[in-house]
C-alpha cells in the first residue's frame, strides 16, 4: 500500500505542472507499459532513451549486487516516478527497495503495477522535509531526478543522514555542467519549456555544476570511460556520481 508521509496539498500546484509537461512529452504510461520498463518496443515514444537508461540501470545493478551482500540490503530510490527502477532493484532477491516521490499520480500507478512484490514499497513524501526521518538505507539512488532539486548541498546532506555506515549515494542519468556551460543550458531549458507551452517549468528544473558534486565528495564512476565507445555502446554520457556517507577531508 502506498504510504503518505507528507501532506499532498502543499505540493499540488507543482505536481500538476510537472504532470502536464510529462503528458505533453508522452511520458505518463499505463500500468501495462510501466511493467515493461525499461524495455520499450522500437518505435514507441522515447524508445532510444529507454535503451540507454536500461544499460545505465544494468551497470548500476551489477555494482550494487557486488557491493552489498546482505540478504536484507535496503535501497532508497529518490524521485522514483512510476517505480520501474524501484521494482527492478527489488527483483534482486536480497534487496528491499523503497521508492519515494512527490508525484501522487505516478506513485499510484507504481503501487498498482508492483504492489504484489514483497520487497518493494512506495511512499509519497518530501525527503527534505523529514519524511524519512529515523530511517536509514544501505544505498540511495537518484536516477534522472537530481535536476528537480534546487540545492545540491542540502540534498546530499539530507541523504547522507539517511545512510547506514558504509552506505553510498548514486546519481545517474542526470546532466551536470561545467561552469561556463550553465547559462546556455538554462537558456535551452527555458526555450524548450516555452515551446512546449509550460514556461513555468523552467523554474523547477535546475542545472547543477560538476565541480560542486566533486566538492561535496562525489566520484564520477564514468570518468574512465572512452567517449566514442560510450556513444557507440549507447551508454549514458552523463556522469555516474558515487558518494559515501562520510565526506573526505579534501572533498
Amino acid at each position: 500500500m502506498l504510504r503518505i508521509l507528507t501532506d499532498p496539498q502543499g505540493y499540488k500546484e507543482k505536481e500538476d505542472l510537472y504532470l502536464a509537461v510529462r503528458r505533453k512529452e508522452e511520458r505518463v504510461m499505463s500500468v501495462d507499459q510501466i511493467r515493461l520498463l525499461p524495455n520499450m518496443p522500437s518505435g514507441t515514444p522515447h524508445a532510444a532513451e529507454w535503451l540507454i537508461r536500461k544499460r545505465s540501470y544494468q551497470r548500476l545493478h551489477r555494482y550494487l549486487h557486488n557491493r552489498f551482500s546482505s540478504p536484507e540490503t535496503s535501497i532508497l530510490d529518490v524521485g522514483c516516478g512510476n517505480g520501474w527502477m524501484t521494482n527492478a532493484l527489488s527483483q534482486n532477491g536480497r534487496f528491499h527497495a523503497t521508492g519515494i516521490d512527490l508525484n501522487m499520480t505516478e506513485l499510484t500507478l507504481a503501487d498498482e503495477a508492483f504492489s504484489g512484490s514483497p520487497r518493494v514499497r512506495f511512499a509519497y513524501g518530501d525527503i527534505l522535509g523529514g519524511a524519512l526521518s529515523g530511517r536509514t538505507f544501505d544505498a540511495i539512488v537518484l536516477a534522472s531526478s537530481c535536476q528537480y532539486f534546487s540545492n545540491l548541498a542540502e540534498l546530499m546532506g539530507t541523504l547522507r543522514d539517511l545512510l547506514q555506515p558504509g552506505g553510498e549515494i548514486h546519481v545517474i542519468d542526470t546532466p551536470f555542467y561545467m561552469d561556463d556551460k550553465i547559462p546556455q543550458a538554462r537558456e535551452r531549458s527555458r526555450a524548450y519549456y516555452h515551446w512546449l507551452g509550460y514556461p513555468d517549468m523552467a523554474n523547477c528544473y535546475f542545472h547543477h555544476r560538476q565541480n560542486e558534486m566533486h566538492r561535496l565528495g562525489g566520484v564520477d564512476l564514468n570518468a574512465k570511460g572512452i567517449p566514442f565507445l560510450t556513444k557507440l555502446l549507447q551508454r549514458s554520457q552523463f556522469p555516474w556520481f558515487k558518494m559515501s556517507r562520510e565526506v573526505s577531508s579534501d572533498g
